[in-house]
């Protein structure tokens, strides 16, 4: 609980960021509106190279350094991480069905919701290694051995999962009819709940990892800013 108390904390400190992470979660989805896509995944990026960096200092050296450091430590690393998880998304991007929308979606959530669980400690070790390959049997293995301890984290992934799968019901049999705005501002709140989630995730799984692994702290205390 400890672990958790304190995420929650950590991430209240960086709600500003969270509009405009939600923004684009919500925007990048809108057909209307892909035009933005590019800038708004560039922005995203940048702005989670600053958030995921600052809390793995806050965590493992108690201090945080400059924005400019932390992209250049941190920015391709993270990109690359996110298009090798994001493989088997776009592989199942052509399962399209508007007369099983929700049963596609599901199927789509669960893949997602069982390649979230089995890499909850990606990140964190992608941002504590400053590696990326590396990072993916290492973050294998770690949730195999810790699966009990890990119980709160795949709760609140689940929580998220379920969230997005009631946002869909609702947006598909309540709000199909009803004007973009209302539909997209719907899908905005609940990218809002979202993105405060996965920052609690991302916190506690780093805690757990900082906390039952010293050697992280060594590895970030050896290359200073």
């Amino acid at each position: 609980m400890t672990y958790f108390r304190d995420s929650l904390k950590r991430a209240k400190t960086y709600l500003l960021f969270i509009p405009f992470l939600a923004l684009n979660e919500t925007v990048i989805r809108n057909e209307s509106t892909r035009i933005y896509a590019f800038f708004l995944n560039t922005l995203a990026f940048i702005l989670y190279a600053i958030v995921y960096g600052s809390i793995v200092e806050e965590i493992a050296l108690k201090t945080k350094s400059e924005w400019s450091h932390l992209l250049k430590r941190h920015l391709l690393n993270l990109v690359a991480a996110t298009f090798i998880l994001y493989i088997p998304v776009f592989a199942t991007s052509y399962l399209n069905s508007e007369e099983h929308y929700l049963r596609v979606f599901a199927f789509k959530g669960l893949i997602g919701f069982v390649i979230q669980c089995a890499t909850l400690y990606l990140m964190p070790l992608v941002f504590l290694k400053r590696k990326v390959l590396s990072s993916f049997p290492q973050a294998l293995r770690y949730i195999a051995h810790h699966l009990l301890q890990s119980t709160s984290l795949i709760a609140l992934v689940l929580l998220g999962f379920a969230l997005k799968y009631i946002v869909a019901a609702v947006n598909a049999y309540y709000f199909e009819t009803e004007p973009v705005v209302i539909r997209y501002g719907f899908k905005y709140i609940h990218d809002l709940v979202s993105t405060y989630i996965g920052l609690v995730i991302f916190s506690m799984a780093s805690s757990l990892l900082i906390s039952n692994e010293p050697s992280f702290m060594e590895v970030k205390q050896s290359n200073p800013a």
